[in-house]
């Protein structure tokens, strides 16, 4: 104990010398309480620091460390790498397939990104910023918001999904995916559920689709200072009542000559639970998708010029489902004898006769070959330039061939990919052919006749 209190001494004699007898050095000194319990005398240090302040320290560490974490730099990178893909083949028919543009792809990867950068980011200014204008966007281009729609998958730099839909995905079509196309453009051109292929007058207001589900009907008006060309000014979709998954009322969608609406009649673009009815608008004006998911029925219109280009892709079994009825259905029973045109002969006679035309026949091949149609499609284009010189059935009967692969892409190889006009015999020369053939007919019956009656 005498050590001790030496030791205390020194203590407080080298303090005075530095500081001055003034100061008041007590912190050196704990302050001793009086000890009155049992057993050797202890000193009582004061209270440590509140645990509260601790806790606040560890939480201000936690905050800078998430706050360091916040990678937006990175969704950024991802963002760029998916715009620079968006041409490829791959994301273009993912795109078609949930029926939007690419770029709703680079956006959804985008977003997704961001989304999960939240835990780090959710006081950042520039995320919230960018996350709000992001949603923008995609409404502006009409993008899916769909968690299953396919993104950009940052590891194998291909774009993931659309995944399958769930099994309880309410208002979907469990057929079988067997479907059938119909397509109708330029003066008029239709392309049956059958497959077969005709050129017709039509002039009027016709149904192209009539079933239980939904009506399609067009009108078509005679081409300006064309003589007896028609083509479609205005096509009306009427979807039929379905209170599980559409509407309990009908559904109207109507266009008309320089107006590509981009919702329906009553201003909504999408009906029944998880947008089981949906109108899409690929391009302001131009082009619009409507699909129906109960019985997963795509329609496509496109306006090119004054005129409508009309595309459709139904299962089959939805066709089969239909009750058979006395209407007259373009796509199923083509057009009356009396409308159809044999635009074949027609060809014929421009080459036989130089027949009037609105254009030179040279002219019109050569166009129609640029413009990469081919078979039916390349018939149809020069038929519509001979015989309304309008330019605009070129765009026409391309955007009807790429709207049929589109639809059904296995169809490309089922085509002859032919860029020259039928071969069919004149009127003329059939009768020629049919006198020959009579003749010689005759002749020979004449010597069976002369040979039998000779005496053996």
């Amino acid at each position: 104990m005498q050590q001790m209190d030496e030791r205390k001494e020194n203590v407080t004699d080298v303090v005075t010398s530095r500081f001055g007898a003034e100061k008041n050095w007590s912190i050196f000194h704990p302050v001793v309480h009086e000890w009155k319990g049992m057993g050797i005398e202890r000193f009582c240090y004061p209270p440590k620091p509140p645990i509260c302040s601790w806790f606040a320290a560890f939480i201000l560490l936690i905050y800078i460390s998430l706050g360091s974490a916040c990678d937006i730099v990175h969704c950024q990178t991802l963002f760029s790498s998916a715009k620079d893909a968006e041409k490829s083949t791959e994301i273009k028919k993912l795109a078609a397939l949930q029926r939007e543009s690419p770029r709703c792809i680079s956006l959804r990867t985008y977003i997704d990104c961001l989304v999960k950068q939240k835990r780090f980011c959710h006081s950042d200014i520039t995320f919230n910023g960018n996350l709000a204008g992001l949603k923008a966007k995609m409404n502006r281009h009409k993008c899916s918001a769909d968690p299953e729609a396919s993104i950009f998958d940052p590891e194998t730099m291909q774009v993931t999904g659309p995944r399958p839909p769930s099994v309880d995905r309410m208002c979907s079509y469990s057929g079988k995916p067997i479907y059938k196309q119909c397509g109708l453009f330029g003066d008029p051109h239709l392309r049956m559920f059958n497959e077969e292929f005709q050129t017709c007058k039509v002039e009027g207001a016709w149904a192209l689709v009539d079933n239980k589900h939904l009506t399609v009907q067009v009108t078509n008006d005679p081409v300006i200072n064309s003589g007896d060309a028609t083509a479609t000014s205005k096509l009306t979709v009427i979807i039929k009542k379905n209170e599980d998954c559409a509407s309990s009322q009908f559904i109207t969608y109507t266009a008309q000559t320089g107006h590509l609406p981009g919702s329906f009649s009553l201003g909504q673009t999408h009906y029944g639970p998880e947008r089981s009815v949906e109108v899409i608008e690929k391009e302001p004006g131009k082009s619009v998708v409507i699909y129906l998911r109960y019985i997963d029925t795509t329609i496509k219109v496109q306006q090119i010029g004054r005129y409508f280009t009309f595309a459709i892709k139904m299962p089959e079994g939805v066709l089969n489902s239909s009750e058979i009825s006395d209407k007259l259905e373009l796509c199923v029973q083509g057009c009356p004898i009396n409308e159809r045109i044999n635009y074949k002969q027609y060809f014929s006679e421009v080459q036989r006769t130089n027949k009037h035309s609105k254009m030179a026949l040279s002219k019109a091949l050569k166009m129609c070959r640029d413009a990469s149609v081919v078979d039916f499609y390349f018939d149809s284009c020069v038929f519509d330039l001979l015989t309304t010189g309008d330019e605009n059935f070129t765009a026409a009967a391309y955007q009807a061939w790429q709207d049929l692969i589109e639809l059904n892409p296995e169809l490309r190889q089922t085509q002859d990919n032919r860029t020259e006009l039928p071969i069919v015999p004149s009127s003329a020369s059939s009768e020629k052919t049919k006198f020959w053939y009579s003749s010689r007919i005759l002749l020979l019956s004449v010597l069976l006749c002369v040979l039998l009656s000779m005496p053996s």
